[in-house]
């Protein structure tokens, strides 16, 4: 979620309408091309259970709609990363710096109630 942590501190950082407003547009961009993703990969898995529903199960098939659904996932995080570096990019040095000591007030805070990490997805940004 470093994109709308950042959006969520704009003022601490001190990010211009043009810097809001090219956040706003790339956390959009993703989480329309994250729920895309994720539906097709839903789609995915259940031909994957079709597939292995079968006895035998045609294994050349499984193969390959399993190296699919990875890629699809290797893609979706891709995709974050790159929305992520690109968010980065929009913030001066001065205002990563501040983004870091923000985001590491914030860590100790997060400790004291530990949860497992959510999957990733348009959420996550």
């Amino acid at each position: 979620p470093l994109i709308s942590n950042m959006l969520s501190h704009r003022e601490e950082l001190g990010l211009s309408s043009g810097q809001v407003q090219t956040l706003e547009g790339l956390r959009a961009k993703f989480q329309k091309e994250a729920i895309r993703a994720e539906a097709d990969l839903r789609v995915a898995e259940m031909d994957l259970s079709q597939l292995l529903s079968k006895e035998p199960a045609d294994m050349t098939a499984v193969e390959a709609k399993i190296r699919e659904i990875e890629k699809r996932r290797a893609d979706l995080r891709v995709a974050r990363v790159r929305a992520i570096e690109s968010g980065r990019a929009v913030l001066s040095a001065d205002q990563r710096e501040k983004l870091r000591t923000l985001l590491a007030e914030q860590q100790p805070a997060m400790r004291a109630f530990p949860t497992p990490p959510p999957p990733a997805g348009p959420s996550r940004l």
